[in-house]
């Protein structure tokens, strides 16, 4: 059967029953695929488009290089915002002339934006938002946790989809390559030969898609499989010593950022956690600053960065920690996210990033057409002639 499907692919019946699923699931699926095509290639461009949208909380009138203390943004934002619990605080990049203030409030996490010379308040992104809508879209389908469980679970039947797509357009081993040009007939390009091209040249970006949009649920599933044979490094845990409180000044959180960096001059700071509880430690994180604007996204698991742990009472350095991404594990969690949201290699990946990722909706057009030219249109003929 294998050697008939490599060669005559036409007369076996797994092309049949491939062709079969994916008719069904096209119908199925390609309206979610659609809907989910479109919003994640308008959240490829997420940070361009908040910086067009909100130019008074990305852009600021600054003489150079930051010069304001973070110190003096933790007391400004804290007084303008009492009732926040303040997160992390990370630097300007290029894309971001700002600091990015993250706080949970009542549950949510907001963003807040300081300016970077005088610490001043700017605002923070409005709830709900254009993007935040879009996104809530694209990853939950407006239904929070049930929705995100729905939306990663199709992400694995799009996978069987994109296979037997693959599965019916091979042309036999005499012909492929023949068959990933865009084949024109004397009366033009036929639907399904326009269908069968777009396919072949994007199904391993639908199906990395697919495949990375899923571990947005499905992720600890795959950190159990893969553990088997490779683990992957938890991040450390320090905390402070709440007796020391009082005993002494608190130390300025600016002069903990500047020891790290005397004996890191090859990093810059990327960020600084602040401590959550009374046992929490500040967390100062240095690593190199990608010069693309989605820098404000950056995780904790990035490779390259470089932690240091400092007790909030007393400035004691309790651990310094890198990311080196030693594991399997460790290189699949630091990096699926980029590879979905192409987040790793400037305007050239996202821009490639958004053409393929409409290749769905064009793929589920064309599907519609051809479901319609060879199934509906036929009935609604016989029907009609049968009604004469």
């Amino acid at each position: 059967m294998l050697k008939t499907f490599l060669l005559q692919p036409r007369q076996t019946v797994l092309r049949r029953v491939m062709f079969q699923i994916h008719l069904w699931a096209g119908l199925g699926l390609g309206l979610w695929l659609a809907v989910v095509s479109v919003t994640g290639v308008m959240l490829v461009f997420k940070d361009e488009s908040l910086a067009l949208a909100y130019p008074n909380l990305y852009r600021a009138a600054k003489t150079g290089a930051p010069t304001v203390s973070i110190d003096t943004i933790v007391d400004l934002v804290t007084s303008k915002y009492p009732r926040h619990n303040f997160r992390r605080i990370d630097v300007p990049t290029p894309g971001r002339d700002t600091y990015l203030i993250m706080a949970l409030h009542a549950g949510a996490y907001r963003q807040i934006f300081a300016h970077p010379d005088t610490g001043a308040v700017l605002g923070q992104l409005p709830k709900p938002s254009f993007i935040s809508i879009v996104e809530e879209v694209h990853g939950n389908l407006l239904a929070g946790g049930p929705g995100r469980i729905i939306d990663c679970t199709l992400a694995l039947l799009a996978l069987l989809l994109i296979s037997a797509g693959v599965i019916i357009w091979w042309p036999g081993a005499k012909r492929w390559w023949k068959a990933l040009g865009l084949k024109v007939n004397r009366g033009g390009t036929t639907i399904r030969a326009l269908h069968g091209t777009i396919g072949i040249w994007t199904f391993a970006f639908i199906a990395m898609f697919a495949a990375t949009g899923s571990l947005y649920y499905f992720s600890p599933v795959v950190y159990r499989g893969l553990a088997r044979v490779s683990q992957l490094s938890d991040m450390p845990v320090h905390y402070s010593n709440p007796n020391l409180n009082g005993a002494k000044p608190r130390p300025d959180i600016q002069s903990l950022i500047d020891g790290a960096q005397q004996g890191s001059p090859d990093r810059k700071l990327w960020g600084v956690f602040l401590p959550m509880s009374e046992k929490g430690a500040i967390r100062v994180v240095l690593g190199p600053v990608g010069k693309e604007i989605g820098r404000d996204r950056w995780e904790w698991n990035d490779s390259g960065q470089r932690n240091f742990y400092f007790d909030q009472y007393s400035g004691e350095l309790l651990h310094q920690w890198d990311t080196t991404n030693n594991t399997l594990a460790d290189f699949v969690r630091s990096w699926w996210v980029k590879l979905h949201t192409g987040d790793f290699g400037g305007v050239g990946v996202k821009t490639l990033w958004a053409l393929t990722g409409l290749a769905p909706v064009a793929l589920f057009v064309l599907g519609v057409m051809m479901w319609w030219k060879r199934v509906v249109r036929p009935e609604r003929a016989g029907l009609l002639r049968d009604g004469q």
